[in-house]
């Protein structure tokens, strides 16, 4: 196995299930026979899509759809490996090149071979939401009455834990929603309900930053703010087909919390993200909440944080 193209904490899962099986007097075989681990295998070639202008939406689906025959050919061999290796349902992505699948020890060992692959990742549920600051912070107020921006005629993807589109101050801002997380878009989270009025909130007094812009729900974590990478790029590629012109990301997964692994802005996050900003969204994600201080020379500013064009 190409132990250099999997991830540390894939490594370390793998070893984890070898020590449990030896405990279970099983050989590390039969392990890799019977249990699965979900993975995002990334390409080794980066995609770019046609850039759109913003105000070009109708040139936006075609666009996508160019990025989308970039991949298919690119993604046949890995996919075949798969295929071969007896892999079940994988899904491919658009946006970063890469697709995700439940595969076990020994079918990582042999797709991780093809000279295709960049990198294995491990795709599982962590803690990655982070809250936002006041409006007040960013002085909000001075830009609705100086310059009249207050988000009217904007449609923003808020990509979180699905938000109470029920509560007072969020009634009838939300014009379309989806989940690509494990649970239902009717179960809402308080992070994405906080995240969606620091957006559009009508409230009088505690008013959004674009108070009267309009909200597309996008749930890509489960309501008590645990996701899968996956789940994210997935909400990304939905915030292009949906029409969003803003994508809000109050999330990211840490090289210091999550042992992500993102050497030059170019992780399968960071590069949903470009893509979607050369699709004419403007993608904002949450960075520094946990300051920005470097611990063992790793980073820790979230990803997708770094970049976003």
């Amino acid at each position: 196995m190409a132990d250099s193209k999997l991830e540390p904490r894939l490594l370390e899962l793998i070893d984890v299930q070898k020590f449990r099986a030896a405990a279970r007097e099983m050989g590390p075989a039969k392990v890799d026979g019977q249990e699965t681990i979900r993975v995002t295998i990334s390409h080794v070639e980066h995609v770019r899509a046609d850039e759109v202008r913003p105000e070009e939406g109708s040139a936006r689906a075609a666009a996508l759809a160019g990025l989308e025959q970039q991949v298919r050919p690119l993604q046949e061999p890995i996919l075949a490996r798969l295929a071969e290796a007896g892999a079940g349902s994988v899904t491919q992505h658009a946006l970063t090149n890469a697709v995700t699948a439940d595969l076990t020890p020994a079918q990582i060992r042999l797709v991780s071979e093809l000279d295709e692959v960049r990198l294995v990742q491990l795709d599982t549920l962590d803690q990655v939401t982070t809250m936002n600051e006041s409006v007040e912070v960013i002085e909000a107020r001075e830009a609705w009455d100086q310059l009249n921006f207050n988000g009217r005629g904007i449609r923003v993807a808020v990509l979180d834990t699905g938000m109470d589109e029920n509560h007072p101050a969020l009634l009838g801002k939300v014009v379309d929603r989806v989940s690509t997380a494990s649970e239902p878009i009717t179960v809402p989270g308080f992070h994405g309900t906080h995240t969606a009025g620091t957006v559009a909130s009508n409230d009088a007094i505690y008013r959004g930053v674009a108070w009267q812009a309009d909200l597309v729900n996008i749930k890509v974590l489960t309501a008590g703010g645990f996701g899968q990478p996956s789940w994210v790029i997935d909400g990304l590629d939905q915030a292009v087909r949906r029409d969003a012109l803003v994508a809000s990301l109050s999330l990211g997964w840490s090289e210091i919390y999550h042992g992500w692994v993102c050497n030059d802005a170019d992780c399968i996050l960071c590069q949903a993200a470009d893509n979607a900003v050369r699709l004419g969204v403007t993608v904002v994600v949450a960075a520094g909440n946990e300051d920005s201080v470097a611990v063992a020379g790793k980073s820790n500013i979230r990803h997708p944080a770094p970049r976003a064009g």
